[in-house]
């Protein structure tokens, strides 16, 4: 039986690394190596963490490993996402829901501690709330699990971002690699494919909207570097000021990186000299996202969400490609044909002492027996 070929590099080791030559790799490249060898702090202030590249065949994949710390974004952190974020959130739900939701942050936080279960190791981590998966086989996921457990048998393996839509054949593949699959948030996609898709009234308006505006939209290559700092601010608007500070605080030296590695595909709209919304995408497996969105909020009235987001339907119907609209901003997105999918972390605990086991099923148990009910309950 034919094994892969897996190999894991840290900053001691990144150099010696033979890149596949393909679009893909390269990509994973311009840009892990920079944080890979600077420090993940030196680009995302909430994200301490070690960053290494994990090399499976002919793939690339980013990886963190991470241990608790109150510091650390929900993107290496089960803390971060099931206690503090939650906490956040439900301080904008009604009061029900809140002290419902409240009691139970408190036992995932007991968990968590007592059971160590934030040792965590996220393979193809992009460090964004959405992660696209390139084409894994069950034979892979099989070597990658017996490669980590073998050299980190303390740390619990996390593929965060898996659903049984745009990623069915991975989430089979991990759950019958023993992967235990805890409910995450749910999401919304968009297939601009479909023949309504742009039919709706709302999609019609943006249409109109974007075809009739004053704001001229930039191309990646139209964007300068002495921008980043307004990306910076545009970004941090709406995800860290509206959303919440756990999200990723990429600082302005990351969006120098995104802008001349062309991490994304980025794309700006202007007027009058002033960038005032930005929209950046990748794509892996047919499948595109946008980890990257901001816009002025004095200029709500312009339509500048509005605009970067058709804009971003656009693309994805362009290259033809599924559009994992993540999550947050529900009714807007729903209104335009997008449908809501539940999002799971994949887990991997067979190599764990007794103890963690047991809190992870305890975990896993809570959240996946009251954690979608009650989101389907208050439609959130």
């Amino acid at each position: 039986m034919h094994k892969s070929k897996v190999n894991l590099f840290n900053k001691d080791s990144i150099d010696t690394l033979d890149w596949p030559d393909h679009e893909e790799a390269q990509h994973v490249k311009s840009f892990v190596e920079p944080l890979i060898k600077e420090g993940t702090k030196t680009y995302i202030d909430n994200v301490d963490s070690e960053f290494c590249v994990l090399q499976i065949n002919n793939h690339v994949l980013p990886v963190t490993i991470s241990q608790f710390s109150k510091e650390n974004s929900y993107v290496c952190s089960l803390h971060g996402q099931y206690v503090r974020y939650a906490r956040e959130q439900m301080r904008n739900q009604n009061s029900f829901l809140n002290f419902f939701v409240k009691p139970l942050t408190h036992i995932f936080d007991k968990l968590i501690k007592w059971g160590d279960l934030d040792r965590l190791i996220v393979v193809n981590n992009w460090l964004f709330s959405t992660n696209l998966y390139p084409e894994l086989k069950k034979t892979e996921l099989e070597d990658i699990v017996q490669f980590l457990t073998k050299k980190y048998s303390n740390y619990t393996i996390c593929f965060r971002c898996v659903n049984q839509f745009d990623t069915k054949e991975l989430f089979q593949n991990l759950k019958k690699t023993g992967f235990e699959t805890v409910f995450s948030r749910p999401i919304f996609i968009f297939d601009p494919q479909e023949k309504k898709a742009f039919k709706s009234r709302m999609i019609k308006s943006d249409l109109k909207l974007l075809k009739d505006t004053d704001y001229k939209v930039l191309k990646h290559d139209q964007i300068p570097l002495s921008a980043a700092a307004r990306l910076k601010e545009l970004y941090s608007s709406l995800y860290l000021d509206k959303y919440s500070k756990l999200n990723p605080q990429l600082n302005e030296k990351f969006f120098n990186l995104l802008i001349e590695k062309k991490v994304f595909e980025l794309q700006a709209v202007e007027k009058d000299g002033v960038i005032d919304g930005i929209v950046g995408n990748y794509s892996r497996n047919g499948v595109m996202t946008s980890p990257l969105f901001g816009y002025d909020p004095q200029k709500l009235e312009d339509g500048v969400y509005r605009i970067i987001s058709t804009i971003l339907a656009l693309n994805a119907k362009e290259k033809k490609m599924i559009l994992n609209q993540s999550a947050g901003a529900a009714s807007f997105k729903k209104l335009r044909r997008a449908t809501k999918h539940l999002e799971y972390n994949a887990l991997y605990v067979k190599h764990l002492n007794s103890k963690r086991k047991i809190c992870w099923k305890v975990f896993k148990g809570i959240i996946n027996s009251f954690g979608i009910p009650t989101m389907k309950y208050f439609d959130v």
